[in-house]
């Protein structure tokens, strides 16, 4: 029960966390690439 429901909550907040992080780096990405190219 408790370490199940642990886990269910560490590979949730894994997952939002790694979600979050790539859509921060995409948003850096799309900023860097439109300063590069002039748009």
């Amino acid at each position: 029960g408790a370490i199940k429901a642990s886990g269910l909550l560490f590979y949730s907040s894994l997952i939002v966390g790694t979600f979050v992080a790539s859509l921060c780096s995409w948003e850096r990405l799309s900023e860097a690439y439109h300063l590069s190219s002039g748009y």
